[in-house]
Parts: structure tokens; C-alpha cells; sequence
């Protein structure tokens, strides 16, 4: 029997996650609205990818469709925000917890200082931050090995990170960001496999920056 190579990811696959990244990165907004059509003259495809790409962003109650023809990115009432980092709370404390336990090497600690460096240096400018706190959360994660925990946890980001953004871009000056000072506690415990500090750290990471976005809501 001759079997045809198929590509490792569909077109629907492609496009499902670059709209989820640039929600999660701030470009598309919370409550901004889109179309099809403009998604799809954006992306150089045809309608059919891109309403099978949001219909999967729908039922992830990240993207709302209104009468199957306009997109509005879903926005979280204040109720729904804090459940959700409370949520985030509980899963990343799991994968915090893990991770400690199952790191068999050091290799990851350069590329954790090189994220850290990266974020408060005075070029960094708001979306670069967002995009390199993910790479450092994630990064401390990967040692969980837990595929359906990390799955949850990408989930909740997605919602949660556009906050996460808008609020970030009325910092003036990054590099005296609080996120700097938890990180560098965060990478202390994990190198010390300390994982109760860990997630008490983590904990202030998720928490500070919370409180100031839930407050602006009010």
C-alpha cells in the first residue's frame, strides 16, 4: 500500500496558534472585534482554515463568534479573572512542585539566566517582556513532565496573558519591573530544588501583578 507524506501540521493547526499567540501577546486585544474575512486576507488564506482555526479558539472560550460572521476576542469579567489566576495558581504551584523534584541536570539554569537578563535589560520594551516571562515560566516547567498539566496551564494563559500586557505597558521603566526581583527568587529555590520557597515566590509573581490589573478593572 502507497501512503502519501502528510504535513505535521494542518493549515487550521498553523493558524489556530498564531492567533493564539498574538492574543496571548497583547496584539489582539480583549474585546477587540474581528472578521473572517480580514483574518484570512491577513494571513494570505482562504475563509475555511480560518473559521475551522476560530471555531477551536471558540470552544477554548477564547475567541466569541457573533452570528457567524464577526470575531470578538472573549473578554473576562472580573469574577472570571480572578478564578482563573487562582486556578493558574494551583496548576503552575503542581508544576512548580515537580519540577523541583525531577530536574536531573543544570543545563536549563544558563538559558534561565539569559531570560532574566534579557527582561530587565533597558531595550526590553512590553511585548518582548511578555513573550520572555512565558519562556521562563514554561522553561521552569518543562521538567514536570506532565503534558496534560502544561496543556491547562497554556489554556489559562492564553486568557489571562492579554491582561497580563495591557497591564505591563503602563510600566515606564521595565527594568525595575517587581516580575524581576520574583523571578530571580523563583530561579534561586529551583536551583536549590526548594520547592515549598519556590512556589511562595510564584505565588507574589502571580499575585502583584493581579492586584493591579483587578483594581484597574474596578
Amino acid at each position: 500500500m502507497e501512503l502519501k507524506k502528510v504535513e505535521t501540521k494542518t493549515l487550521r493547526a498553523l493558524i489556530y496558534e498564531q492567533l493564539r499567540e498574538r492574543i496571548m501577546s497583547g496584539e489582539i486585544k480583549p474585546g477587540e472585534d474581528l472578521s473572517f474575512r480580514t483574518l484570512a486576507e491577513k494571513l494570505g488564506v482562504s475563509l475555511m482554515p480560518v473559521r475551522e482555526a476560530v471555531w477551536q479558539l471558540e470552544s477554548d472560550k477564547i475567541l466569541v463568534v457573533k452570528n457567524n460572521r464577526g470575531i470578538r476576542v472573549n473578554a473576562l469579567s472580573q469574577a472570571d479573572l480572578q478564578e482563573a489566576l487562582h486556578i493558574r495558581f494551583i496548576l503552575e504551584s503542581e508544576a512548580m512542585i515537580r519540577s523541583c523534584k525531577n530536574r536531573d541536570s543544570d543545563a536549563v539554569l544558563p538559558e534561565l539566566c539569559a531570560l532574566m537578563d534579557a527582561m530587565e535589560a533597558p531595550e526590553c520594551d512590553a511585548r518582548v517582556f511578555v513573550d520572555f516571562n512565558k519562556q521562563f515560566h514554561f522553561m521552569l516547567y518543562r521538567y514536570a513532565n506532565a503534558p496534560l498539566l502544561m496543556d491547562l496551564i497554556e489554556r489559562l494563559w492564553v486568557r489571562i496573558t492579554p491582561y497580563v500586557y495591557l497591564n505591563i505597558t503602563r510600566n515606564e521603566d521595565l527594568t525595575i519591573s517587581p516580575a524581576n526581583n520574583f523571578h530571580r527568587e523563583i530561579y534561586d529555590c529551583f536551583v536549590r530544588r526548594d520547592s515549598g520557597a519556590a512556589v511562595r515566590a510564584l505565588k507574589l509573581d502571580i499575585e502583584n501583578p493581579a492586584i493591579q490589573i483587578i483594581q484597574e478593572m474596578e
